[in-house]
């Protein structure tokens, strides 16, 4: 699995971000909410995860990876090299 993928803007407000989001579902991939404040986690499986700034140090050593988007950019998973 390459160490980052990217969708692009697509013009609707979110429209990457819920490209993302699916991607994610449909490759068996929890995700946490988004958050103004930094990345949405990403763990492989079922997860609850809380956002980002609620997570300690050690929650987030045990991301496999980061969602970063916004309301009108590309998002960017960047998945963690353990």
């Amino acid at each position: 699995m390459a160490n980052e993928k990217v969708f692009k803007h697509d013009g609707t407000t979110f429209g990457a971000h819920y490209a993302a989001e699916k991607w994610l579902r449909e490759n068996g991939f929890s995700y946490g909410s988004s958050s103004h404040d930094g990345p949405a986690g990403i763990v492989k499986g079922d997860a609850a995860i809380a956002k980002y700034r609620h997570l300690s140090e050690g929650d987030k050593e045990t991301m496999d990876g980061w969602l970063y988007s916004g309301r009108e950019q590309d998002a960017r998973i960047v998945f963690n090299i353990k």
